[in-house]
């Protein structure tokens, strides 16, 4: 499954996992500023490449990154993870990334039910807020009063509140019973490539 995923996206590239020894005193989620100054201090290279994460019974997602490759060809992942990982899946690109624009992560749902097609179509919500406010390389700024409707529509379609004549909070414009809130088994597993 998790290789499928990886050959849609980068068809030549095999994921590897790489270790993470993050600098000190930088942010997280910056790996284009981080990697590029790591390059800027000890030399070696920035490679571009997609996080892979798996959230088992849900979906499997890939996020645009950049890892470092040491002058020795060694690749470690200077950049800090908010939830501490040690080591991270990572799918070299075949191409560099452009982090002047917002690349939006690939996802794909591994089961079909009202609860994972909400994630997944929330997440593209995420991406959406990030189109419409990314600055460049510093990334987006998302006023906090909408990134709390995304989180509000999420928790409404989780707990069920969504009743089937309201509007999809996907934003898709359809009816939540005819988009989302289908029942499950009558629509293939939820994509955004």
């Amino acid at each position: 499954m998790v290789l499928q995923f990886c050959r849609r996206i980068e068809p030549d590239a095999e994921p590897l996992y790489v270790p993470v020894a993050p600098l000190g005193g930088v942010p997280t989620n910056f790996c284009n500023l981080v990697v590029t100054a790591k390059v800027a201090r000890d030399g070696g290279e920035a490679l571009s490449g997609w996080t892979i994460w798996l959230n088992p019974d849900v979906m499997i997602e890939a996020e645009a990154h950049m890892v470092w490759r040491s002058p020795t060809g060694d690749l470690i992942d200077v950049t800090p993870k908010p939830d501490g990982e040690t080591r991270i899946l990572f799918l070299p690109a075949s191409q560099p990334h452009s982090f002047a624009r917002n690349i939006p992560n690939r996802r794909q749902a591994l089961v079909d039910s009202i609860e994972t097609r909400a994630t997944v179509r929330t997440y593209a919500l995420y991406d959406q807020l990030r189109d419409r406010y990314w600055r460049g390389a510093a990334g987006a700024v998302i006023p906090a009063n909408e990134l709390q409707q995304v989180q509000d529509m999420q928790d409404a379609l989780m707990r069920g509140d969504t009743p089937d004549n309201w509007f999809c909070p996907c934003r898709s414009g359809k009816k939540f019973g005819k988009c989302c809130g289908r029942p499950e088994g009558t629509v293939a597993p939820y994509t955004n490539f």
